[in-house]
């Protein structure tokens, strides 16, 4: 695992004020109620994998607890700072399982908040040809490079061939378990990435494919 020097640091840094202002100058993107990018689990580690969501998840309780367009990132989390904290997120429970307790550091194919598919749709439009994939491909390039991860490792399969062509991907195959599709396996020559069924998916996840997912992750990403 690589500890950050102080120079990663400052670049993390700059990159989220990069996205702050960028986030302001655009109406749709101010829309959000936040973005995310380099949010380190726990806050202080030395991540051993990227997690690269699709987008962030937003409800009303955001809004209540923070009324105005912020951020989950190593310098603020609004979820630590004025919420629960992490440990009350699902998603950091299913991080934990599939990771086997590993450091991580969470990042999304694209960093603006939607309350689910429909709403990115009526906010963002399609997503493969929103005008900010731009910026997320070229500061999540800019995040690998910096924490050097064992594996990127991305819940939902719906995007590997978008994230096949933007991060230039090489497909190394596809895993099936009890006849459902659960991994697609890629790399960008210097490590996997490894595209999963979706963490929290609505048509069910069992207990036998979720294992199957976790023993992959833990061969592949040596």
């Amino acid at each position: 695992m690589k500890i950050l020097s102080e120079d990663d640091r400052e670049t993390l840094l700059a990159n989220i004020e990069r996205l702050a202002s960028y986030t302001k100058a655009h109406s749709d993107l101010r829309g959000a109620h936040h973005f995310l990018y380099d949010l380190r689990h726990p806050a202080q580690g030395a991540p051993e994998y990227v997690i690269m969501g699709v987008n962030p998840g937003e409800t009303e309780h955001d809004w209540t607890i923070s009324p105005t367009t912020t951020e989950e990132t190593s310098r603020y989390d609004f979820h630590k700072e004025v919420g629960p904290g992490r440990s009350a997120i699902r998603w950091t429970s299913s991080a934990r399982f599939f990771l086997d307790d590993a450091d991580y550091v969470l990042t999304e194919l694209f960093f603006w908040s939607s309350r689910d598919s429909l709403a990115f749709r009526e906010r963002y439009g399609k997503l493969a040809l929103s005008p900010h994939l731009a910026l997320c491909t070229e500061l999540n390039r800019a995040l690998i490079e910096i924490y050097q991860p064992r594996a990127v490792v991305l819940p939902g399969l719906g995007n590997h061939e978008l994230c096949r062509s933007l991060y230039e991907l090489q497909h190394n195959e596809t895993v099936v378990h009890e006849g459902t599709r659960i991994v697609e396996h890629y790399t960008d020559g210097r490590r996997p990435w490894i595209f999963t069924k979706h963490w929290t998916a609505s048509f069910g996840f069992s207990k036998s494919q979720r294992q199957a997912v976790l023993s992959y992750i833990r061969r592949t990403a040596t």
